[in-house]
């Protein structure tokens, strides 16, 4: 369902919630990790002083890989957790000194949304070797062991969705070459390197962003598109506007039935966030962006702003866990289009979600980043 985008005036009485009978067991889970506190930085870690060698692999017979590797469902988790996991494989695959690839098909090829940047991660003609115990890296060696030693094959395999680096700063084998990247040593600042060496959006799902925003809105956020010849109308044009975006993650409910129960984010607590939204509108010019698992809470934010909403009418599937019926791969497509516009957004609130620290984590902004759990929208700062 898509929500026409207008500019009506500022809306500010919030439609009540319906009562839903959910119909599914209730049960507790510790499936977020997610970090306490999100901190207010400068995103200019291109620029740093010390970051590892950019992979300049070129496939010949000699060279050795680490592969970060998704199969299957209902083992690498969500999109949050795989970015953290191959964010971090890639800075491991420096330290190893071995190529990167990514091998991860389902819900369908990474590539058709981003493609290699700087490192040329995609698998092409490479025959791999399967992976097995005895070439896939075991955490619990990161802390002492030298993994190339360790595990001698052409292609080593790595599993893992966080990100491990803190492992290997005591260990005696790499310890100068962590005290040495001192670029990298945050994790918001691994991520936005690491990020920015291996992903570029591809051609056509830019076009599928600026079809919704406008390409000046991506221009003015210093995004490279290929401007459409006639330019056509977006969506919703954002370019004169401030995008004021949260993120709410409700868990487990009809849309997304196999997830786990979020208990950070109440919808009896939905006013508390839409009230703070717009108050940031200074300018009383603003679009609002609410990315979100339950497609009633988009209904909700129409109905708040009364028409002052971009919505796509993005399909919710979760990306580890999708129902029989789902369009898995339209609904990955459009999850990553809802985290690439979080990461441009003026004003960004986020919740306890991977999804949303990762949004974070891609930005390359001085403004404010606010946090919104348990009835509160707070600002953290280091």
């Amino acid at each position: 369902m898509i929500l026409p985008c207008v500019t009506a005036g500022n809306g500010n009485k919030f439609q009540p919630i319906p009562t839903i009978d959910f119909n599914f067991e209730i049960k507790t889970s510790n499936f977020d990790r997610s970090p306490a506190i999100v901190k207010k930085r400068v995103r200019k870690i291109i620029n740093s002083p010390v970051t590892p060698e950019v992979d300049r692999c070129v496939g010949n017979e000699t060279e050795k890989y680490l592969v970060f590797l998704c199969t299957g469902y209902g083992q690498c988790g969500g999109w949050g957790d795989r970015q953290e996991g191959l964010v971090f494989a890639y800075v491991l695959s420096r330290l190893l000194n071995r190529c990167f690839k990514i091998f991860m098909p389902q819900p369908c090829k990474l590539s058709k949304f981003y493609q290699p940047n700087k490192v040329q991660w995609d698998p092409k003609n490479e025959h791999y070797d399967q992976p097995t115990k005895n070439n896939t890296l075991d955490a619990s060696n990161f802390r002492l062991k030298d993994l190339n030693d360790l595990y001698p094959q052409t292609f080593v395999y790595f599993r893992g969705y966080e990100d491990l680096y803190e492992r290997f700063v005591t260990n005696p084998h790499y310890i100068k070459q962590i005290e040495e990247w001192n670029g990298i040593r945050d994790i918001q600042d691994r991520f936005f390197w690491s990020w920015n060496q291996l992903m570029k959006p591809s051609a056509s799902f830019l076009s599928k962003v600026e079809n919704i925003v406008g390409g000046n809105f991506l221009k003015r956020k210093g995004v490279d598109v290929l401007t459409q010849s006639p330019p056509k109308a977006p969506l919703c044009d954002v370019s004169n506007s401030t995008l004021i975006c949260a993120h709410v993650r409700i868990g487990k409910n009809p849309n997304v039935p196999k997830d786990d129960v979020f208990s950070s984010v109440k919808l009896a607590d939905i006013p508390v966030l839409f009230e703070f939204m717009s108050s940031k509108d200074t300018t009383g010019n603003a679009m609002f962006f609410v990315a979100t698992d339950y497609v009633n809470l988009r209904i909700q934010a129409y109905n708040y702003f009364r028409g002052r909403v971009l919505d796509f009418g993005a399909k919710i599937v979760h990306t580890d866990r999708p129902a029989h019926d789902d369009d898995q791969c339209g609904g990955f497509e459009d999850a990553l289009v809802d985290q690439f516009l979080l990461s441009l957004c003026d004003v960004l609130v986020l919740c306890r979600s991977g999804f949303s620290r990762m949004a974070f984590y891609m930005r390359n902004s001085i403004d404010p980043v606010y946090i919104f759990e348990h009835g509160v929208v707070i600002l953290y700062e280091e």
